[in-house]
């Protein structure tokens, strides 16, 4: 009775295990352990250079590591997926990560990155994104993104303040209130003095209206960017949708500009009306001499 059980346990254990002691059988393959509810289908099978699982299962192990230091490689059936180089790099899209995690896309359609978070109102201080770093040249925050739905903004900080913000308003705030863009004679060219431009800009339209998507429907004040492109078309770009925005910072050397000729023409009108006073002053003096003669 014994030994019944005993071939009825090793048929079974045969039916399920299959190994391939030759290397003829099935190929490269190894070691195959069938489905025990369907005897024609390999649910795990053992080969020279891959172990292969039947679609739907799956593998759990607490450490994978890579058996040399050419790094290791998690792909799809197709090639795609995440290098791991040896020292800890990251790659996607790329075997050869040039950052500690090097996402490259592969379509240009496609989203390279992206972080989502199904929390509507993440608990106490909790970042969408938060980039910190050590080194002393670049202080420690590098960047915090932060979304719960009330205070959503992204923006650097340092230990305990903002130096710089965009709120979700699209409202922009930094700490002191400076801003600048590169300027350096180095990169520029055909540089000549600039056209007058004051009477353009009395044309300038300054407007109050509402942003239709302000949540606070705040009046607010500033130009139209379709009335504006008439009078200074360079200061208009559009995005690939048609969007109209505005360079509003380059108003900054137009206005300077325009009160240099403000000031020329005061300055002339000034030296006018000067000249007019000392010729009135001496007819006025001869006057007086005359009437004091008499």
């Amino acid at each position: 009775m014994a030994a019944l059980t005993s071939q009825k346990v090793r048929a079974s254990f045969e039916q399920l295990i299959h190994v391939d002691r030759d290397g003829g059988g099935n190929g490269t393959t190894l070691v195959s352990v069938k489905d025990g509810d369907n005897g024609t289908t390999f649910a795990l099978q053992l080969a020279t250079d891959h172990i292969a699982l039947t679609d739907g299962s799956y593998m759990q192990a607490d450490k994978i590591k890579a058996r040399d230091g050419d790094g290791l490689a998690l792909q799809d059936d197709g090639g795609n997926g995440l290098f791991i180089e040896d020292g800890g790099q990251v790659g996607r899209g790329t075997a050869t990560p040039e950052a500690e995690f090097d996402i490259v896309g592969t379509a240009s359609t496609a989203t390279n990155l992206k972080v989502y978070s199904n929390q509507s109102t993440p608990a106490g201080n909790a970042f969408l994104v938060y980039l910190h770093t050590d080194h002393p040249d670049y202080g420690e925050d590098v960047l915090r993104l932060r979304a719960d739905g009330i205070n959503n903004h992204i923006g650097c900080q340092n230990e305990t303040t903002h130096v710089f913000r965009v709120e979700d308003d699209g409202n922009v705030v930094n700490l002191n209130d400076s801003y600048g863009g590169i300027s350096d004679a180095r990169l520029k060219k055909d540089i000549v003095d600039a056209t007058e431009k004051l009477s353009d800009l009395l044309k300038v339209r300054i407007r109050n209206f509402v942003i239709t998507e302000d949540k606070d429907q705040k009046k607010q004040i500033g130009v139209i960017a379709q009335e504006l492109e008439k009078v200074f078309p360079s200061l208009v770009y559009a995005d690939k949708d048609g969007m109209k925005a505005v360079k509003t910072s380059v108003f900054i050397p137009i206005i300077i500009k325009a009160f240099q000729e403000l000031h020329c023409q005061y300055s002339d009108r000034m030296s006018a009306v000067e000249n007019e006073n000392r010729l009135l002053r001496e007819r006025l003096d001869k006057i007086e001499a005359q009437l004091n003669m008499g």
